[in-house]
């Protein structure tokens, strides 16, 4: 799986809004990740979402989390198949 990062970086202190305005496959699936070095998610009221072109909104998050949260989304709303492994390495002590 291809990663790229788009921003990165603190915000200045007493931001209101930042925003990034991205092009992306319609058809394809995407995970965002949101870290954060204090360990308080987006201070209240705070959130952050992703909205498509026509202003729909595929992801709003109300920033309730610790250090990182983690959204998944698909523009098309469809969903779209992927699978998950798991890799586990027994190790003899």
């Amino acid at each position: 799986m291809k990663s790229i990062t788009i921003a990165s970086g603190a915000l200045e202190e007493n931001t209101d809004v930042y925003t990034e305005n991205i092009y992306v496959n319609y058809g394809s699936c995407f995970y965002l990740w949101v870290y954060d070095s204090y360990g308080d998610g987006i201070s209240s009221p705070g959130n952050f979402s992703i909205t498509d072109v026509s202003g729909n909104t595929l992801v709003f998050n109300d920033g309730d989390f610790d250090h990182e949260v983690q959204e998944f989304f698909c523009p098309n709303g469809e969903g779209c198949a992927f699978t998950f492994e798991k890799y586990f390495k027994v190790v003899k002590l």
